[in-house]
């Protein structure tokens, strides 16, 4: 009798299954049994995945019932594409047709278009040539902007080649394209010597440092600088909401170690109350406020939920401001620190840019930063 009970168990229980709509396959609420194709958004852009650990295009070509050669069709030109080959946890790809997706931000990111609340630009061919370091500096595609051969050659995005030979250029803007492969090109536009057809060029001996300069800190493009893409296909003008706050939350000093990567879009009078150890959205979209923790020196990244630090030790704010609680709420009386503003780069208690000290955070309320007198 009990083995007739689990048989009719058993077979219940796939009926149940099978009605809902939802197998054991099912991932990221799309049905295995039952799903259709992926579509690109409302913006144009396509239907945008982040790899997990462990997966690949086969893996996914299998799930979503499409094929390797589609997935590869619809990456091709995508920023940091380097085939199925390479894919590796954190990195968006396209699963549908569309626009292709702005790449990942990364939390330290001072030039490039991984600089956290970047813009999408009108040209996606542009994208290299976002939020440029000084003159004298190279953009490297680690977004940190230096001199010498690992910043202005073989990884370089803007602003490359040896930076005494572009002393000798001409005033005028060099093109916002400007790539590794393109420096020779610079010889050409050396102003010539007025008493002689003969141009000669000055050499000078650089050094091969790969020192990033501190001096001087590029010039980011963010929140207002660029135009928004118009969306493909619509008589819309209106733009899309972009992420009006970015901090990043570490777990040691001088801004080192593990960290939460926080960013939204709320304004300073609409604050949402982010509570750490509970918030599982890590969504990065145009309109989500995300949270992710990112271990293994930013390899991998979880929820905050999964981390177990509640009492950072530095973090740098991109843009907005936060304020910190020490419960659950956000509220006054339970208040314990606010951040400087974003100029004041690692703040801690090293640099007595860090408050609240050594006191575990309960919660955080961001948002777009108008004027103390807005509330």
């Amino acid at each position: 009798m009990n083995f007739i009970h689990i048989l009719l168990s058993l077979l219940f229980a796939h009926i149940a299954t099978a009605q809902s709509g939802h197998g054991i396959g099912n991932s990221h609420g799309h049905s295995v049994n039952k799903r259709g194709a992926l579509a690109p958004g409302g913006d144009g852009v396509c239907y945008i995945y982040t790899i997990q650990q462990g997966e690949t295009c086969a893996k996914l070509a299998e799930r979503y019932k499409i094929t390797t050669s589609d997935i590869e069709t619809w990456n091709d030109g995508s920023w940091g594409w380097a085939g199925c080959a390479n894919v590796k946890q954190g990195d968006f790809v396209c699963l549908s047709s569309g626009a292709l997706p702005m790449p990942v931000a990364l939390p330290q990111a001072t030039c490039g278009p991984q600089v956290p609340g970047t813009r999408r630009p009108g040209n996606y061919a542009d994208l290299a040539s976002l939020n440029p370091c000084p003159q004298n500096e190279c953009c490297a595609r680690s977004g940190k902007c230096g001199t010498g051969a690992a910043f202005c050659y073989v990884n370089c995005l803007s602003n490359c080649g040896t930076k005494s030979q572009q002393k000798n250029v001409t005033t005028k803007s060099a093109p916002s394209k400007a790539t590794a492969s393109k420096t020779s090109t610079l010889k050409t536009t050396a102003a010539p010597k007025p008493t002689s057809s003969k141009t000669t060029t000055t050499k000078k001996k650089t050094t091969t440092s790969e020192t990033s300069a501190t001096t001087k800190k590029a010039d980011m493009v963010t929140l207002t600088s660029i135009k928004l893409v118009p969306p493909p296909s619509k008589t819309t003008t209106s733009e899309a909401p972009i992420a009006s706050w970015q901090i990043t939350v570490y777990e040691d000093d001088n801004c080192e170690g593990d960290y939460f990567s926080i960013q939204g879009h709320e304004t300073q009078n609409t604050g949402n109350c982010i509570i750490l150890a509970e918030d599982t959205n890590t969504k990065i979209s145009d309109t989500t406020t995300s949270c992710r923790w990112w271990s293994d020196e930013g390899l991998y990244w979880h929820t905050c939920a999964s981390s177990k630090v509640s009492s950072p030790k530095s973090f740098f704010i991109t843009s907005g401001k936060c304020m910190v609680y020490s419960g659950k709420i956000c509220r006054d009386e339970d208040w314990i620190g606010e951040t400087y503003p974003p100029f004041k780069g690692c703040q801690n208690h090293k640099t007595g840019y860090l408050s609240p000290r050594d006191k575990a955070w309960g919660a955080m309320q961001c948002f777009e930063y108008v004027s103390d007198n807005v509330y």
